[in-house]
């Protein structure tokens, strides 16, 4: 039986597409995948790190997962890539502009099923952003790599969410002032603007957690020349939704108006939701991130084989 926060969360989506008319096969994917993900509970163990430790990790400006031994337990999370990759090989065809797609999900399902996908090592080298391996490894088995991807990352973000949930407390009081989450030092989704006093925040899709940004100031770059440093808004959609733009790396951050922090379970929503803000940035040439992105963040995880 969904819960009452399922029901919001798909609520918010078929509000969506009414609205944004293009967004209907994105929101078909995210209905079938989030209500799996954000009940999805794969036991991850609690991390062996103290405060002292973390502190001087911060300090350093290393994410706190970084070099970490990561007890994620791969048969939970093959288990639900499993029923992730079921449920995208489940929609209808006729709902599907890539209907390849559920082919390919399908095809996974089955691979992962009979144990022919290793998940130890799919997860591992997702979570060390070694995404030439993953496309070999989805060449291979003759599946599309970036559905195998993003299955893969999001069979780790459950895990991610809870290890954020363990660790932000380690981070209070201290200023992290860099373009990668704290946590885990994925890119951010996008921004907030919290609160009465609108204070700038940073989002993290994959863990969930969040972290303040300077105002008036590249993300990526660390531009604050204003005549390279610029805000975009739509006269169409005039609530406080903006792009933050620079000329100096062509990079750009999404950034929306709330008065509470967006829930995690709710951040990919979110970001559907402000789909056009991608619209507006690529058309003039900005890139999200920035066009130098950085290395990958985590050294290789330990996956146990539970």
């Amino acid at each position: 039986m969904a819960t009452e926060n399922e029901n919001s969360v798909m609520h918010h989506l078929q509000t969506l597409v009414r609205e944004y008319h293009e967004i209907s096969e994105a929101a078909e994917f995210y209905a079938a995948l989030l209500p799996l993900l954000n009940t999805a509970n794969l036991r991850a163990a609690p991390l062996d790190i103290t405060p002292d430790a973390a502190r001087a990790k911060l300090r350093s400006g290393t994410p706190l997962l970084h070099g970490m031994d990561l007890p994620i337990d791969a048969g939970a999370a093959c288990n639900l890539l499993v029923r992730m990759a079921r449920a995208i090989g489940s929609i209808p065809v006729a709902k599907a502009t890539r209907p390849a797609r559920s082919a390919f999900a399908r095809h996974i399902q089955h691979l992962a099923e009979q144990e022919r996908l290793p998940a130890a090592q799919l997860l591992q080298l997702v979570a060390v952003g070694h995404r030439d391996e993953v496309t070999a490894l989805a060449e291979a088995w003759e599946v599309d790599a970036d559905l195998l991807w993003l299955l893969a990352q999001y069979g780790l973000t459950p895990s991610l969410r809870q290890w954020a949930r363990e660790l932000a407390p380690l981070a209070n009081g201290f200023e992290w002032h860099q373009s990668r989450c704290f946590v885990c030092g994925t890119q951010p989704l996008f921004g907030e603007l919290q609160g009465t006093e609108a204070s700038k925040h940073l989002r993290c899709g994959q863990c969930g957690a969040d972290w303040a940004g300077r105002r008036l100031q590249c993300v990526f770059c660390g531009n604050d020349h204003l005549q390279t440093f610029r805000y975009m808004y739509l006269e169409t959609h005039p609530n406080g939704r903006r792009v933050e733009a620079c000329d100096k790396c062509k990079g750009y951050l999404k950034v929306i108006v709330t008065f509470d922090p967006t829930p995690p379970e709710r951040l990919l929503i979110q970001d559907l939701a402000t789909i056009h803000l991608d619209y507006v940035a690529q058309e003039r040439g900005y890139v999200r991130g920035g066009s130098k992105l950085e290395g990958p963040i985590l050294s290789r995880p330990a996956i146990s084989a539970g």
